[in-house]
């Protein structure tokens, strides 16, 4: 049978999931990009990765309306007046999310939910909100469905941002994933506090440094004033913009290609980076130039997205692979120093001389907040995604002291940040008395941390003012489905 036919008959596809498929396998018959012969040779040697987002982009990858302003507007394209109170602000925002599109046909973004809905809640009481709040996260769960779905709170303390962790902590939802912008002076102690009780019963929010975030962006005109917004897996994204697509080096691939650590940082790296890079830039400009989905767009039009906002985002994946095969497995990424200079200071530094020099991208435009950062293992694989060690999903003590360092280390050379997961244990549940200690926000989201930082802070137990680890089975944390 044809692909068509595969999709058309599976018994294991929805209505709606055989839609996507369908249409991306119509999307796949056409190849308007074009490819260079370097690019060909990594790509069929699955060094460099294209993420299946399509061979004929007719969207961006992201898309992160400024959900504040169409709180204000309300749209025209949609017939819906400016809502005068929360019922309506609700009903809008959800006719709005089934007309955004993404890689997956469904938003990424829904909004800062705790400023979008603070000034509507004026004369209701707590227990008439409450219910409004929970119906509409099971609506988002139960339409959206994708673990790509992203809402922010903070870093201010707002009733709506307290009734919204209650709601999630209560729904139990898989989406969305929430993230909490953290600033120390502005975030105030109780509201962090409610905060990281929410986790531990719901697995969100997640945490993001606001004070290094808030300036990767200019705010756009009459927006949001920190101008960034949390999508997707942890990305940093400009608020009324996006991400045109995303496109990975993998370097645990090519170090199979790879006859030497010097053969791998001189040639195979700066080829293959190269070669995605213009892959990158052609993929764009016929979805900017040939695609009209900008020229046509009804949330251009409205000032929900602004072009100008929109950015390419670059990932690689597989470090901790890479350095095994290249230097055998005595040699770890995160224990072992030559494994952690090759990686760190090596490699590190020949991705940015690759991207900054050799291929003359400047860098937060290449890669969006600086480099793709996934809050997850590729379940396809035994190995962590982005430049993890694996240790660090490990319970090794002295691995997991240095987490903050090594980390560090390999931001160096990547303004937007490496992806990090720091497990301490199991979310402790042993009544009201059990939090977790709120001196952890200082010490993850500390200065040793580059703007890309963002995290899922360690779980422990709070009791008689002491943290107390949990001390039991090693268990890797399984969280929310993630994109």
């Amino acid at each position: 049978m044809s692909e068509f036919m595969d999709i058309i008959t599976a018994s294991n596809l929805t209505y709606g999931q055989k839609l996507i498929h369908l249409a991306q396998a119509a999307e796949n018959c056409e190849h308007p990009i074009p490819t260079t012969p370097e690019f060909d040779w990594f790509f069929e040697r699955d060094a460099i990765c294209d993420m299946h987002e399509g061979n004929a982009p007719y969207r961006p990858r992201y898309i992160c309306c400024d959900m504040e302003r169409f709180a204000r507007q309300g749209s025209d394209f949609l017939r819906l007046d400016a809502p005068d109170n929360l019922d309506d602000l609700l009903m809008n925002l959800q006719i709005l999310y089934q007309n955004v599109p993404s890689v997956t046909g469904r938003p990424v973004y829904v909004g800062q939910l705790d400023r979008v809905f603070d000034p509507f809640l004026d004369g209701l009481s707590d227990e008439e909100i409450l219910p409004r709040f929970k119906r509409f996260l099971n609506y988002i769960d139960r339409t959206v469905a994708s673990g790509y779905c992203h809402a922010n709170l903070g870093p201010e303390d707002t009733r709506a941002g307290r009734l919204l962790l209650q709601a999630d902590a209560e729904v139990q939802n898989a989406v969305p994933n929430f993230t909490l912008k953290y600033e120390e002076g502005i975030t105030p102690d109780d509201f962090a506090r409610l905060a990281l009780k929410t986790s531990m019963a719901c697995a969100n929010p997640a945490y993001a440094n606001h004070r290094m975030h808030k300036h990767t962006y200019a705010a756009p005109v009459d927006g949001p004033a920190d101008g960034y917004t949390v999508v997707s897996c942890y990305n940093v994204l400009p608020v009324r913009g996006g991400a045109y697509c995303l496109d990975r080096v993998k370097l645990s691939q090519l170090a199979d290609l790879a006859t030497s650590p010097e053969h791998l940082l001189n040639e195979l790296l700066p080829s293959a980076t190269g070669a995605l890079l213009e892959y990158m830039d052609a993929r764009i400009k016929f979805l900017v130039e040939d695609s009209n989905f900008f020229q046509t767009s009804f949330l251009v039009r409205e000032g929900l997205i602004d072009r100008e906002r929109f950015v390419g985002m670059f990932g690689m994946i597989g470090m901790h692979e890479c350095i095994e095969k290249l230097l055998g497995p005595n040699h770890v990424y995160g224990t072992d120093p030559e494994a952690n200079d090759l990686a760190d200071d090596r490699a590190g530094a020949g991705m940015e001389r690759s991207l900054l020099r050799d291929c003359g991208w400047p860098l937060p435009d290449a890669c969006a907040s600086g480099l793709w950062r996934p809050d997850q293992l590729d379940a396809r694989r035994a190995h962590p995604r982005g430049l993890r060690a694996r240790g660090l999903l490990l319970p090794h003590p002295p691995l997991r002291a240095h987490a903050p360092l090594l980390q560090g280390r390999r931001e160096r050379h990547l303004p937007g940040g490496a992806d990090g997961c720091q497990q301490r244990g199991r979310p402790a549940r042993r009544g009201q008395g059990c939090l977790c200690h709120l001196r952890h926000l200082p010490l993850v989201l500390s200065e040793r941390l580059r703007p890309g930082a963002h995290h899922r802070l360690p779980r422990e137990a709070l009791r008689d003012g002491e943290v107390r680890p949990w001390r039991g089975r090693a268990s890797r944390h399984q969280p929310r489905r993630r994109g």
